[in-house]
């Protein structure tokens, strides 16, 4: 059998010529002289890229396919790079210098079976070729590359084996999409895969493939599924007869499910997606490719790989920039530092070169902590002096940490040139503002690893009072943030004149070119001619002919607009009206038909001016270059049939292999023109961005920015988050004019992320190449041998953790914290402890191999009891929305906690974006899960947060519940064993903490043993945890297994509590716990109105009722309601004389009566209703109690009747929007496609919104109805607001159906008729139901605000 290889790249046909001999103009895109040029015009082939002629240079044997699983890269090469290696090179992407390594892997490296060069990042290694620096660029780009293209690799490969071995008229409707590789990379896969059309827009060229469907993505389910997002990474892979392989990458544009094709193909047998070239620059694949899409090679098979969410940007800019240093010999800040000579000598760190002054000073007072004025009036620090002078530096910490919130540890970064701390995000912020006192020239730069983090800086320096921000980069999920975007400084920006006229210039050029690459792209598609097409080939070899149409036109140059120069000056019009049979004696015709044309290019400029004369000064010469005698040869004399038979000579003549040749190089030219375009938008951003005083960005946009910001000269650097962010991200911020960098987080935490655990210092192999160590981490704690830290500084004082949950942190990695003053804080309710590990030999749950996530694992009995827990947490109705938050250390128990805490019923679950991706991809998760769980925009339920640890880096919660989820007999731990991630899991909390897990299993980590001792020595670990009744400790009770929540015992226990009127109680608890509610406000209420059933401690020996979706907590005496309605006494005192109650509230929330009570007399109560000692108490907060309990039925009947209409309304309303969902897509199939269906599918619309108007409707009349009762004359005022929000979800509900069906018809508007009409009128729909929302919602807030209700006007 033929070996199957990678195929050869075919020759251009289009001619060579040197650079010197074209003009350099037209190759830009437009030349202002058109054919008086004396350069040449021709469309010849250049060789300029990087790569042309190095990449195939190797005269080695091409890499074949092999039908046996791909090696997994255990051990790597250091054998040298390319020609160095003593076998030679690998394949024909492997050089000794970075720059000339394509990016995305060759064919032949895929197929290559030799294991890759990697050096060892050990900085005494070295092969003697390259200096520090170089061999640094050279290290980190390689090490980075194969950590992001290596998992690209695998799966091609598999995709290539599994195209090798299907048969050629394989085309099964239903096949499985997702594919899974020996290594374990997940993609999907695509089959049989067709050409649809091809165009030449913004990007250069475009495809768009059509593809067979399976009828479980058929319809909507595609892209509802989250395949082909916007920007992803796909590749094209192919197969032809000679067994030649293929592969081209492409960014996914758009994707189109199978509606769009249905009016085509008549079925949803065929989906499609818009794709353009992921490297534009690499004319070798765009060569092959294209001359298989235009039959001119082989015939070749396809099919389309897609990669599980992979963006090319997020590691091309970074790859490309290290390309960039190592092809120019950039040198770095700080250079003999990150890249010494001699990592073995000993360096200082001196203070800032623009601080070595005596008169530079920085001023403290603006971080002056109001609690702490000054001793002085002004605090400074004079870097020089305090580096200098140890005596003078000591006093001066003491000042400062007397005066402000800085530590001796932060003030560090101050007078260092580059420190290394670990510490809060705020820190990073007051600097800044330190810094921008001091020095105002020059903007600071702030870099962090992600859009949120940036964002958070960026809020943190909001809150310091710093507004002169720029944001750089796309991807932030936060709205106000739009206002600092780049982009929004460049439209508040005048150009100035020089550059108006350049970027006019830059435009022309680049739409001239589009034209050029349209009118190719027609010819190869359609085998049209125009006289971009023709021109050159009748200049050669036909310039009678040619003359004859390029006479016919002249015009002023000063009056060319840019649609008029793309048609390349003079002959353009004419031709075209020759080709449709025009006469040269028909003027008028003529002149007509230019305009038609122009009018359609560009119908915003008008081609005659308002007197009806032509714009553009044309001349006609009816006259020929032939001369009068020679009518044979003129092309204007020709009938229509010889004119199409000279047409079709010339397309033979052309030919596809010109066309097709000629398309790329207008390509290669598009491009060129665009990146000269970057560079003239480069010099106008840098002159926006340096009006500003700080300018923020993620490692990835400073990569992509690099060459504008070296130009601004920036001078002081911060960064966050420093320990998890990899050291070839980090370099692109050390700009060569960087002379203060402030590196801000902690080593011990989080390391940067890989994909490739080879190349991680976790595992044996991986601890030479160390991807996984920050440059930070590599400063300040070095692992190779004999290399000397950098001097850093540690915060030691914490405020976040309290005492008792510091204790861990200094059992194990911070034996130096020191406990702010402000992290004393109260017990947690219902827990004798705050700090307690539940130890359990329960073993983990099987895992299946063949799952998404097969390496994923949960723990079944950890999932229960902390849901247990996290009930009875919430009953206590002492935690607000957000307090509690569980931290799983896998994806897979993440997911089952989501669930089962959502069965419940009792809380709402909050996911990161990033862990519900990281679910959604793994197959832990649903789209209609994660619809389910957030469907409701105000929710009378709780909110959870559930993270993984690696997601939870840099927050805190009040309570964390950490699952540790292993526990097996083998001594598995998993990467439980890694220091980094149990610090982060274990230092998020604020007030309690709790672990579940199997300390046994867990005992043989020494960081968890070390955990485990300091529990143990509390004596908080054991096979139970303890609770207790919130007003008797003493009354306590074990919960071993889950099903010992739910028997917990009543608390009988008298209260004898003091009240503040003097008097001592004789009720229970739950009696007393009216009392507190009143005394906490209205917050507490709300809090009392969501929770899950009532904890039966606090309701000492009344019953608890309970409905299927919310506890109303009615009892005898009514406890719950008395809670409710003394909390909104107590935040509206009555007077002594009101009118009697009649067991409602004004719509202030004062209570206007009781319907027993005749007379205001009555309302005076002689004796307190609480103590049993019989005193007289004149305190009206509780006399209202008394009244209460006087009318405990009517309570009863009021609490119970709004609470149960309320979750009736509720499950109305979901029921409803659940239909709608689930008959989307019958909805949809029945819009016709026909010109005549429009009555019928606006019927349809109508019905739909109908349905759901019919809910919004009756719940409004019955809102009505039960308020119009004369004993509920009006609600309640939370049960009033919570109906209101109701109603709001209604609106919103409707208003997102509307926008849904919207989106659908916009996205197909090609296989449907009067699609705008539908689209208009549903979008006028939306914007009526969310008029009425919003409305209402304001409403809602404004009352909230007025009574602080902070907790409903949260929700």
């Amino acid at each position: 059998m033929t070996s199957i290889k990678e195929g050869p790249v075919p020759s251009s046909s289009l001619p060579v010529l040197p650079k010197n001999k074209v003009c350099p103009a037209y190759i830009r895109g437009n030349c202002r002289w058109g054919d008086d040029c004396h350069r040449s015009h021709e469309i010849v082939h250049i060789r300029e890229d990087r790569n042309t002629g190095k990449e195939l240079a190797f005269n080695i044997a091409p890499n074949t396919l092999s039908f046996e699983p791909r090696s997994s890269r255990v051990e790597f090469d250091n054998d040298g790079p390319g020609k160095l290696a003593m076998l030679g090179p690998r394949h024909n992407n492997d050089h000794e210098e970075i720059h000339l390594i394509k990016i995305l892997p060759t064919v032949d490296e895929i197929l290559s079976k030799r294991p890759p060069f990697l050096p060892s990042k050990d900085q005494q290694y070295s092969d003697g070729r390259l200096g520090p620096q170089k061999r640094l660029y050279d290290m980190l780009y390689r090490h980075l590359r194969y950590d992001s293209v290596e998992s690209i690799s695998d799966v091609c490969y598999h995709g290539f084996q599994h195209l090798a071995k299907s048969k050629p008229d394989s085309c099964a409707q239903d096949y499985e999409v997702r594919q899974i590789t020996p290594q374990g990379s997940h993609y999907s896969l695509f089959r049989d895969v067709k050409l649809e059309d091809q165009v030449f827009e913004d990007n250069g060229i475009s495809f768009r493939f059509s593809f067979s469907c399976p009828p479980a993505l058929q319809k909507n389910r595609l892209l509802d599924l989250g395949h082909f997002e916007k920007g992803m990474l796909v590749a094209l892979i192919g197969l032809n007869e000679k067994r030649h392989l293929s592969v081209t990458f492409f960014n996914i544009e758009i994707g189109q499910n199978s509606h769009a094709l249905y009016s085509e193909t008549k079925s949803h047998d065929r989906a499609a997606v818009r794709l353009s070239f992921a490297e534009p620059m690499d004319n070798a694949s765009m060569t092959k490719l294209l001359y298989s899409l235009s039959n001119l090679s082989p015939t070749e098979k396809f099919v389309l790989i897609e990669f599980p969410k992979l963006l090319y940007a997020g590691f091309y800019w970074t790859l490309e920039h290290l390309q960039h240093l190592y092809n120019n010999d950039v040198d770095l800040a700080f250079s003999d530092l990150v890249a010494p000579s001699d990592p073995t000598s000993s360096l200082g760190i001196p203070p800032p070169k623009y601080s070595d002054s005596e008169d530079f000073a920085f001023d403290l007072s603006v971080i002056q902590d109001p609690d702490r004025p000054m001793q002085t009036p002004t605090v400074t620090i004079n870097p020089l002096k305090a580096s200098s002078d140890p005596q003078h530096r000591c006093a001066l910490v003491e000042a400062v940490k007397t005066s402000t919130t800085l530590d001796d540890g932060k003030l560090v970064s101050l007078k260092d040139r580059q420190a290394q701390f670990s510490g809060k995000s705020f820190l990073g912020s007051a600097l800044s503002k330190v810094i921008l006192k001091a020095r105002s020239e020059k903007p600071i730069l702030v870099v962090c690893q992600t859009n949120k983090a940036t964002d958070g800086f960026i809020a943190d320096l909001l809150d310091q009072g710093i507004t002169d921000i720029v944001r750089l980069g796309q991807g932030s999920s936060e709205d106000w943030t739009g206002q600092y975007n780049i982009r929004n400084l460049r439209n508040n920006t005048l150009k100035n004149c020089g550059e108006e006229i350049t970027f006019g210039e830059t435009r022309g050029r680049m739409i001239s070119l589009c034209q050029q690459g349209a009118s190719w792209c027609d010819a190869v598609t359609n085998n049209s001619l125009t006289w971009t097409v023709v021109k050159q080939l009748l200049h050669t070899k036909y310039p009678r002919m040619f003359r004859s149409f390029a006479s016919v036109e002249s015009t002023h140059d000063e009056k060319l607009t840019d649609v008029r120069r793309a048609r390349s000056n003079k002959g353009g019009f004419a031709f075209e009206y020759w080709c449709r049979g025009g006469d040269i004696d028909d003027v008028q015709g003529f002149l007509d038909y230019r305009d038609s044309v122009l009018e359609k290019m560009n119908p915003a400029q008008e081609s005659r001016s308002s007197d009806g004369s032509s714009n553009h000064k044309v001349t006609l010469s009816r006259k020929s270059s032939f001369g009068s005698s020679d009518k044979t040869h003129d092309a204007w004399s020709l009938p229509l049939a010889e004119r199409t038979k000279l047409i079709a000579q010339w397309k033979k003549e052309i030919g596809r292999y010109t066309s097709v040749d000629a398309l790329i190089e207008i390509h290669r030219r598009f491009w060129v023109a665009k990146n000269d375009r970057k560079k003239i938008q480069n010099k106008f951003d840098a002159r926006c961005i340096g009006t500003k005083r700080v300018v923020a960005m993620t490692t990835t946009a400073c990569a992509q920015e690099w060459s504008m910001l070296n130009t601004l000269g920036l001078e002081t650097l911060v960064c966050e988050e420093a320990g998890e962010i990899p050291e070839a991200h980090t370099l692109s911020m050390l700009f060569p004019s960087i002379k203060h960098a402030i590196f801000i987080g902690d080593p011990l935490q989080l390391r940067p992320q890989v994909n490739q655990p080879g190349l991680s210092m976790t595992t044996q192999t991986g601890r030479k190449y160390r991807l996984d160590e920050s440059l930070f981490e590599r400063m300040v704690s070095p692992s190779t041998p004999n290399v000397k830290p950098l001097p850093f500084s540690k915060l030691t004082v914490q405020r976040r953790m309290h005492p008792d949950v510091a204790d861990i942190m200094r059992a194990t990695l911070y034996p130096f914290l020191e406990d702010h003053v402000s992290t004393a804080r109260p017990p947690i309710a219902g827990m004798v402890h705050r700090t307690f590990w539940l130890d359990h030999q329960q073993p983990e749950d099987r895992r299946d191999p063949l799952a998404m996530d097969g390496n994923s694992y949960s723990n079944a009995f950890e999932c229960a009891m902390i849901c247990g827990l996290t009930r009875y947490l919430l009953n206590t109705n002492e935690f607000n929305s957000g307090d509690i938050t569980v931290i799983c250390t896998y994806n897979k128990q993440l997911a089952n906690l989501s669930l089962a805490l959502k069965a419940t019923g009792k809380c709402e679950i909050f996911l990161s974006e990033d862990d519900k991706e990281n679910l959604l991809d793994a197959g832990h998760l649903t789209e209609d899960d994660l619809r389910a769980r957030s469907r409701s925009s105000v929710s009378v339920l709780p909110l959870v947060r559930l993270a993984s640890a690696d997601s939870f880096q840099g927050q805190e919660s009040k309570v964390i519940i950490l699952s540790t989820v292993r526990s097996n007999l083998e001594g598995r731990t998993g990467f439980l064993n890694i220091s980094n991630r149990v610090n982060v899991a274990c230092s998020r909390a604020r007030d309690g903490f709790y672990i579940f897990g199997n300390s046994k299993l867990l005992s043989a980590v020494p960081m968890w043993k070390k955990i485990i001792n300091d529990f143990k020595r509390k004596g908080r670990i054991g096979t139970s945890i303890q609770t207790h009744c919130l007003r008797h400790p003493e009354h306590q009770y074990a919960i071993s297994g889950p099903k010992d929540f739910k028997n917990i015992p009543a608390c009988e226990i008298p209260c004898n509590a003091k009240l503040d009127c003097g008097h001592t109680t004789s009720l229970q608890s739950a009696i007393l716990r009216a009392k507190l509610y009143s005394d906490a406000g209205t917050a507490a209420a709300a809090n009392a109105q969501n929770a899950s059933p009532a904890n039966p401690m606090l309701n000492a020996s009344y019953p608890v009722v309970e409905n299927e979706n919310a506890v109303t907590g009615v009892s005898k005496n009514a406890t719950q309601g008395i809670a409710h309605l003394a909390t909104h006494r107590a935040t509206n005192p009555v007077n002594t004389d009101l009118a009697p109650m009649s067991a409602a509230f004004d719509d202030d929330g004062s209570i206007t009566g009781f319907q027993n009570l005749k007379d205001k007399s009555a309302l005076r109560i002689p004796h307190c209703p609480f103590p049993s000692c019989g005193a007289i108490c004149d305190n009206p907060r509780y006399r209202i109690f008394g009244q209460i309990l006087d009318e405990q039925d009517t309570v009863d009947r009021l609490y119970k009747k709004l609470d149960r209409e309320l979750q009736k309304f509720r499950r109305t309303l979901y029921d409803k929007s659940d239909t709608l969902d689930q008959n989307f897509g019958r909805f949809y199939d029945q819009i016709k496609a026909g010109p005549l269906a429009g009555k019928a599918n606006t019927g349809l619309l109508v019905s739909r919104q109908n349905f759901l108007d019919a809910v919004v409707v009756k719940v409004e009349e019955a809102l009505c109805q039960r308020f119009n009762d004369k004993t509920y004359r009006e609600p309640n005022l939370c049960f009033k607001l919570r109906f209101d929000c109701l109603i709001h979800e209604c609106y919103l509900a409707a208003s997102e159906d509307s926008m849904r069906v919207a989106a659908r018809l916009e996205d197909n508007k090609g296989s449907f008729q009067h699609v705008g009409l539908m689209v208009q009128g549903l979008r006028a729909i939306a914007e009526g139901y969310a008029t009425k929302g919003v409305a209402t919602l304001d409403k809602v807030i404004a009352q909230c605000v007025n009574r602080d209700l902070e907790r409903l006007e949260a929700e």
